[in-house]
């Protein structure tokens, strides 16, 4: 909720209310579940110093706001392809909500994956990954998170004063400190590769994209929400 700065201090848990560090998550599945397109996160860091000499498990893309802005989203794109381009050779049609970044000039040169926007305004009825996707991403993500806090908190004290030689942006959940965007990334990684196929198909027929009994014929279909 939106405190005003003069009444911080009026208000409990004010000092959390400082944490400003955020990350945008591009969410992408098929229909039926079986292909969840692998996650990519936006930090405003170009090159996150606790990314250094460890192996990214997910894309990560920098822009100054940590926003999907259009040059990002087209990025996304072109992995999107490539990912693509791995999975099958069959057609694609790939469900955009109507988003000012995602543009209008996605086009795949060899013509396998078609881009069609939703209607404004509806992206929350029609937008399978609004229709439950990424609140089960948000809410696991969250439990793993808190479990992970705790299990060092006892601990906390200690693993801070044995981490005071490490660089600013090195120090993580490892190190008693808050999450770092390794820390993010390494939880949604888990996160995305534990959610259900079953659970994303239901997502898509909440949405009213498909039918309950399109499960097979939807599952070239795909979507994604930033």
């Amino acid at each position: 909720s939106y405190v005003k700065k003069e009444d911080y201090k009026h208000a409990r848990g004010y000092k959390l209310m400082k944490a400003k560090n955020r990350t945008t998550v591009y969410v992408c599945t098929n229909a039926s579940g079986t292909d969840k397109v692998p996650l990519a996160i936006i930090g405003v860091a170009k090159e996150p110093r606790c990314f250094k000499g460890r192996r990214k498990k997910l894309k990560y893309y920098s822009q100054k706001k940590a926003w999907s802005d259009r040059k990002t989203f087209h990025m996304w794109w072109k992995d999107f392809l490539c990912h693509i381009r791995r999975r099958t050779t069959k057609k694609v049609l790939l469900i955009l909500d109507n988003c000012g970044p995602h543009g209008d000039e996605l086009i795949d040169p060899r013509g396998q994956v078609t881009v069609i926007f939703l209607p404004p305004n509806c992206t929350s009825m029609f937008q399978p990954m609004d229709a439950g996707v990424m609140a089960m991403l948000k809410k696991n993500y969250r439990y793993i998170l808190l479990q992970k806090m705790l299990e060092t908190y006892d601990e906390r004290l200690m693993l801070r004063e044995q981490a005071k030689g490490m660089q600013d942006g090195t120090k993580g959940l490892s190190e008693g400190h808050p999450p770092h965007l390794r820390d993010v990334m390494d939880i949604l990684h888990q996160v995305w590769d534990e959610i259900d196929p079953t659970a994303v198909n239901n997502c898509w027929v909440k949405s009213q994209l498909i039918g309950g009994k399109e499960k097979e014929t939807a599952a070239a279909a795909s979507a994604s929400a930033a």
